[in-house]
């Protein structure tokens, strides 16, 4: 129980990060063709996917792939709002379950997972973390899913929370990546980038992000996050206290 209030702890010191802007992932805007992107499903149409070309200034590796799958109730929808090169991903479900996910893997193959970015999205070393700029969270939050590939066999994910309210910006950092391949991703040579988000328990809860990109996080220092720890702790002690 204590340890499942630290880790808590440490991920919210990690999420509140400060951090200096750097390389785009993806500012959700159309690019020259104008298209946006739009899915619904439900019951009787259980999956939607669809790939767009919004130029490599708007999305990395110029290609931007997004799936929604229906889990329970009414429709979900995943939608980019375009406005030129800018707009914003919205994941909306109502009273409804579903899952969605972003795909960048620089190539025009739909619904297949390639590993063409072959990007270093360290910037030779200067950038440690991803950034998502959130706009808004209802409901009670979503579990989320990032997956950075090397190739097909080599990989490195994280998984959490993002609580309801939540807004601005979010930090990951890359050090808090674990292996999920036979090796793990090699961060300064990217072949592909996935982003899942599961509404799975959690009706009525939608997120609209504005942009996703890498940057410099000031990760905060091990006696910084042992001293979170140790306040999750004596917090897990007090209200063990009070219960009894």
């Amino acid at each position: 129980m204590l340890m499942r209030i630290a880790g808590v702890f440490a991920l919210v010191w990690f999420f509140s990060a400060a951090c200096a802007e750097a390389t785009l992932i993806d500012s959700f805007g159309a690019g020259s063709d104008g298209v946006s992107q739009s899915l619904i499903v439900w019951s009787g149409y259980q999956s939607d996917s669809s790939q767009v070309n919004p130029e490599t200034g708007i999305a990395i590796g110029g290609y931007r792939d997004m799936a929604l799958q229906w889990e329970s109730g009414g429709p979900a929808f995943a939608d980019v709002l375009v406005t030129g090169g800018a707009g914003s991903f919205s994941f909306t479900q109502g009273t409804a379950q579903g899952n969605t996910t972003l795909t960048w893997d620089g190539a025009n193959t739909p619904n297949v997972l390639s590993y063409a970015l072959n990007t270093d999205i360290t910037d030779g070393g200067v950038e440690n973390g991803f950034v998502m700029n959130v706009a808004e969270i209802t409901g009670t939050g979503l579990t989320f899913t990032v997956t950075v590939y090397t190739d097909a066999t080599d990989y490195s994910r994280f998984s959490g929370t993002l609580p309801g309210g939540l807004s601005g910006d979010q930090a990951l950092p890359f050090s808090s990546f674990t292996q999920g391949g036979a090796g793990p991703a090699t961060f300064a040579n990217v072949g592909a980038i996935v982003f899942n988000i599961d509404g799975a328990g959690s009706s009525g809860s939608d997120i609209t992000i504005n942009s996703i990109r890498t940057a410099n996080i000031e990760v905060p220092e091990p006696s910084a996050i042992a001293l979170a720890m140790i306040a999750a702790m004596l917090f897990g002690v007090r209200w063990r206290r009070k219960k009894t």
